[in-house]
C-alpha cells in the first residue's frame, strides 16, 4: 500500500525520514569523552541499585 502524501502525518513522516537519511558529505567527528565524563558515568553505575520486588523495580542512588 503507497503511503499518501496528502495525509499530513504521513507527510510530516516522510519529511522526517528524509531529513535523518540524508547522507552527509561532511566527515564524521571522533568525538573523545573527557576524563572526568567516565568517572562520573562509572562512579553513578556504582552507586546505582536496583531492586525488583514483585513485578516492581526500584532504583536507588546511594551516596
Amino acid at each position: 500500500m503507497p503511503l499518501s502524501l496528502y495525509n499530513p502525518f504521513n507527510l510530516r513522516l516522510y519529511n522526517m525520514a528524509k531529513f535523518y537519511f540524508k547522507s552527509s558529505e561532511k566527515e564524521e567527528k571522533h568525538v573523545v569523552p573527557k576524563r572526568r565524563t567516565i568517572d562520573f558515568l562509572l562512579n553513578y553505575s556504582k552507586s546505582l541499585q536496583v531492586v525488583e520486588y514483585n513485578n516492581l523495580k526500584f532504583e536507588t542512588i546511594l551516596n
